[in-house]
């Protein structure tokens, strides 16, 4: 019989960083071959907090805080996406945090066509 093993806690900052429609992503470290939101990162000037969320993944629970950003340079992993690169359920999460947060959904709002241009295949569900 397989001994359980202990839960760990983990704490993560995603960081919402924008341009022209699209949003910058990661390689995911979680779950290999899909796209992730950016953890701070040299360079990025943090914003407001837009919400947090819990995943858990086999034994590991991480509690996410979502903060809007902005980036002068942008690590050259990193891409910009509308939609078409496949993405882990932490950013459908974090784009549904944010695109309901009453910061976020102001400030996207204001930018034009920026809160409906990004619809990932899975954001309706819950």
């Amino acid at each position: 019989r397989k001994t359980k093993r202990e839960t760990e806690h983990l704490e993560r900052t995603l960081l919402l960083i924008e341009r022209r429609g699209r949003i910058l992503l990661t390689p995911s470290q979680r779950v290999p071959g899909f796209w992730d939101l950016p953890e701070p990162f040299q360079g990025v000037s943090m914003g407001a907090t837009l919400g947090e969320f819990t995943h858990t993944i086999t034994h590991r629970r991480y509690r996410f805080t979502v903060r809007a950003a902005q980036a002068a340079a942008m690590p050259n992993i990193c891409r910009w996406s509308s939609d078409s690169l496949p993405m882990s359920t932490t950013v459908v999460k974090a784009l549904r945090i944010a695109y309901n947060s009453p910061l976020g959904g102001s400030q996207y709002a204001q930018s034009g066509s920026r809160r409906v241009s990004y619809r990932h295949p899975f954001s309706s569900r819950e």
